[in-house]
């Protein structure tokens, strides 16, 4: 076999784009699952609030946590129960908007 000089340089770059390819994903999967974790952290600090939170000292920063989680629970309700609604077919999207 001959020596290819155009086709060694073809295969090169080949190889740097997949390497590039692979590279964006694995920082893109990374990514996903850091959004995820990051929300799961802050549920567990919100829970760990609601359960604890008699151990802070500033009073009044108390209760404006234990209000402000207990807002984002309801509103987390209201979304789950909308969206359940609609996978029922009982909302039109038309509706919403």
């Amino acid at each position: 076999m001959q020596y290819n000089r155009d086709l060694y340089v073809q295969t090169v770059q080949a190889m740097r784009k997949i390497a590039d390819i692979k590279q964006r994903r694995e920082d893109r999967f990374w990514e996903n699952r850091m959004k995820l974790a990051r929300v799961q952290k802050q549920q567990d600090v919100e829970r760990e609030v609601l359960v604890h939170g008699d151990l802070l000292a500033d009073k009044q920063k108390q209760q404006e946590l234990v209000e402000r989680i207990r807002e984002r629970e309801a509103e987390r309700k209201e979304e789950k129960e909308r969206a359940k609604q609609q996978r029922r077919g009982t909302i039109r999207i038309e509706e919403e908007l």
